[in-house]
C-alpha cells in the first residue's frame, strides 16, 4: 500500500480580507499523479504557493513525509523535497539551457561561498558533477544538444521542458507544476503527458494543475477540484466528474 507523501491539513491563505483559500485538506500519495483543477480563480495557484512558501498561512498546516513546513523559507522547503515550475514561464533571459538547468542544484551544493569564490579543487570538482547531472536532466527532458543554446530563445514548449529539467535538479519529492501545457497543442500536451509519467516513474510524485480536462481523464490517479478557494471535490477522476457538484460549477452540466 502506497504511503501519504503530502498532507495539506485546514489549510487557509487570506489576502486582506479575501479568503484565497479556506479550511482546504488533501492528502497525496507517495508515487501518484495528483490533479488539481478549478475555475479561474478557484485558488489553485495560491495552493501550490502556500505549498513552496510564496503564500503566507492564515491556518492551517502543511506536512511532507511527516515533517511541518509551515513557516519555513522557499529555500528550505526546496531543501525539504518540494520543486515546482512555473504558470508564468521563469528562466533567466541572457543564461544557457544548461546554465539555467544547474541554478536547480543549489540545494546540492555542499562547497562554501570562500570556496567558489577562489574556485578551489572540491569547487571545481563539484561543479563538475553538478554539469554532469545538468546535462543527464537536460537530455531526460528532450533538450539534448541545446544546452548551449540560450534558454529565452527555444520554442515556448521547449521552455516549459527546460522548467522542469531545472525542477528536477532539485532531486525533489513532490514536483509542482503549474499549468505546464498551457498554450499547447494536442501533440505538444501528449509528449508533456508522456514526460510527466516518466518523471512519476523514475520515483518523483507529481501535483499538476491543468485546465485540459482530457489530459487530466489520462494523466491524473487523484483528483482534487478547488471552487471560490474551497475543496469542492476529491477522488478518483472518474468518480469526481461524475459529481454533480463538479459538473454544476464547473463542467457545464446539462440542464
Amino acid at each position: 500500500m502506497m504511503s501519504v507523501l503530502l498532507s495539506v491539513n485546514q489549510l487557509s491563505v487570506t489576502f486582506g480580507g479575501l479568503h484565497a483559500l479556506k479550511e482546504v485538506s488533501l492528502s497525496i500519495t507517495e508515487g501518484s499523479i495528483h490533479g488539481l483543477i478549478g475555475p479561474n480563480g478557484a485558488g489553485k495557484s495560491t495552493l501550490v504557493n502556500a505549498l513552496t512558501g510564496m503564500a503566507p498561512l492564515a491556518s492551517g498546516s502543511i506536512e511532507l513525509a511527516g515533517e511541518i513546513l509551515n513557516g519555513l523559507p522557499t529555500h528550505a522547503i526546496a531543501r525539504a523535497g518540494i520543486g515546482r515550475t512555473f504558470q508564468n514561464i521563469r528562466l533567466f533571459s541572457g543564461m544557457t539551457v544548461l546554465e539555467n538547468t544547474m541554478v536547480g542544484a543549489h540545494r546540492h551544493f555542499r562547497t562554501s561561498v570562500l570556496g567558489l569564490l577562489f574556485r578551489t579543487p572540491a569547487a571545481r570538482t563539484e561543479e563538475s558533477e553538478r554539469r554532469s547531472m545538468a546535462m543527464q536532466e537536460i537530455d531526460f527532458v528532450g533538450l539534448a544538444e541545446r544546452e548551449n543554446q540560450i534558454a529565452t530563445t527555444l520554442a515556448y514548449g521547449h521552455q516549459r521542458r527546460l522548467e522542469i529539467a531545472r525542477a528536477l535538479m532539485l532531486n525533489p519529492r513532490l514536483l509542482l507544476l503549474d499549468e505546464p501545457m498551457a498554450g499547447m497543442n494536442t501533440t505538444e500536451k501528449d509528449e508533456l503527458a508522456d514526460l510527466i509519467r516518466a518523471v512519476r516513474d523514475r520515483g518523483a510524485t507529481v501535483l499538476i494543475i491543468e485546465h485540459d480536462m482530457q489530459v487530466i481523464r489520462q494523466l491524473a490517479d487523484q483528483l482534487t477540484v478547488l471552487h471560490h478557494g474551497e475543496l469542492l471535490a476529491n477522488g478518483p477522476p472518474k468518480d469526481v466528474f461524475a459529481d454533480p457538484a463538479v459538473q454544476d460549477a464547473y463542467l457545464g452540466r446539462a440542464t
